[in-house]
């Protein structure tokens, strides 16, 4: 059965400790000097700048005959629905190994862009660019994808068009520890909405309200997006997981080398997919997009896209959390129900960093796991910095951002 294969899947991403890493993904857009999107589409736009990079010993990366990434060393390059330029560094340990992949590959990437007078632009939302002045990918799926949505929220061409945001991955020994580990996350979900923030404008126009978006995500589909109320069950397991996922559709499934529609059908239901085989099972799990997602890892997503000194300052907190801190942060969370962290969700959109959780304020709760990440961290410590400095001036970085910038 198809659960079963997804719990099997989920199972065998079990690391030992001495395995453990921490990796992340960082989309972008890449703007023209008046901060205006450049797209797959345009001439001199993201397919030439793909074709820039293979011809500087990049490998493309095909999908039906269609040139839609690249990857070299441990970096691989997708595009997102609106040409968002995404960049996924492999797992290592230590941060600073992720650095300089990072900085290697961004080098490369950013003279290219650079040469076609371009830049490289870390934001939650395009700053300029409506997405109705932005034609969608060349993909099968996001045709389908954007079909299903239009049906499920009134935000989803939102998300496929206009958002960018920074992801962080890790692993969980068994599970018990993977439990554990999206318990936290999903119940610190609002902070790290909150901490991470960075839209300041919505289709051209100062948004003057906090967690664009959330919004965007809360008002695409609630069926596979958001905070997961199973995860705050003491109970909470692989097999929950994969319930959370059958029981919902799947927009489509791939068979026999096509994309087939199955609409709002769950999965369950879907005719043969007790049949699935490896790749059927990733694609499932692929096409849900919670605050914390579940595959042979857990992905800790709902944060904006941010500069790299945030970024890192990101993959330090969450390692310290996840790894050295994990059971001081479980006591901070235990108590924390769904409805509690729906709230909190809330307290967010209204309040922005200034929000609750509970009692705690996000600010409070942010100093305190920047400081026990600095306790634990060694020489990793000074990654926080930036963040810490943010922090501590009881800002978001949204708002530093538009103090500095004005986006």
């Amino acid at each position: 059965m198809i659960r079963d294969k997804i719990i099997d899947y989920i199972r065998s991403g079990e690391k030992s400790e001495k395995d453990y890493a921490i990796g992340f993904e960082i989309e972008n857009f890449i703007v023209d000097k008046d901060n205006r999107a450049v797209t797959y589409w345009d001439e001199g736009g993201v397919k030439d700048i793909l074709e820039d990079l293979i011809a500087l010993g990049y490998e493309a990366v095909y999908l039906d005959g269609v040139l839609l990434g690249a990857k070299k060393g441990k970096t691989e390059i997708s595009l997102e629905p609106g040409s968002q330029f995404e960049l996924s560094i492999k797992k290592a340990w230590r941060i600073k190994d992720l650095e300089s992949e990072y900085f290697a590959r961004m080098e490369e990437i950013k003279d290219v862009v650079e040469k076609r007078g371009y830049h490289i632009l870390q934001r939650g939302y395009h700053v300029k660019t409506k997405i109705d002045e932005i034609k969608i990918l060349p993909k099968q799926r996001y045709d389908l994808m954007y079909k299903y949505f239009s049906e499920t929220g009134t935000m989803g061409h939102n998300m496929m068009k206009g958002t960018a945001a920074s992801q962080s991955s890790i692993d969980y020994k068994d599970e018990e520890d993977f439990r554990r580990k999206m318990r936290v996350y999903n119940a610190l979900s609002p902070v790290f909405y909150a901490i991470f923030e960075n839209a300041n404008i919505f289709e051209g126009k100062p948004y003057n309200e906090n967690g664009l978006r959330m919004s965007i995500w809360k008002n695409t589909d609630k069926d596979r997006c958001s905070i997961i109320k199973e995860a705050f069950g003491d109970d909470f397991s692989y097999a929950s997981y994969a319930d959370y996922i059958v029981n919902r559709p799947c927009i489509f499934i791939h068979k026999n080398g096509k994309d087939i529609y199955t609409g709002h059908t769950k999965i369950k239901d879907i005719e043969g997919i007790d049949e699935a085989d490896k790749d059927l099972v990733e694609h499932v799990l692929s096409m849900f997009f919670p605050d914390t997602r579940a595959k042979k890892y857990i992905e800790i997503r709902m944060m904006d896209a941010v500069q790299i000194e945030y970024l890192l300052a990101l993959v330090a907190l969450i390692k310290a959390t996840s790894y050295q801190n994990l059971d001081e942060v479980y006591e901070m969370i235990k108590d924390v129900t769904y409805e509690d962290a729906l709230r909190a969700l809330g307290s967010f959109k209204e309040h922005g960093i200034r929000g609750k959780l509970k009692e705690k304020s996000f600010l409070d709760i942010a100093k305190k796991l920047i400081s026990l990440a600095k306790s634990s961290l060694g020489d990793e410590a000074h990654y926080l910095d930036a963040l810490e400095k943010v922090i501590n001036s009881d800002k978001s970085i949204r708002e530093v951002n538009f103090e500095k910038y004005g986006l």
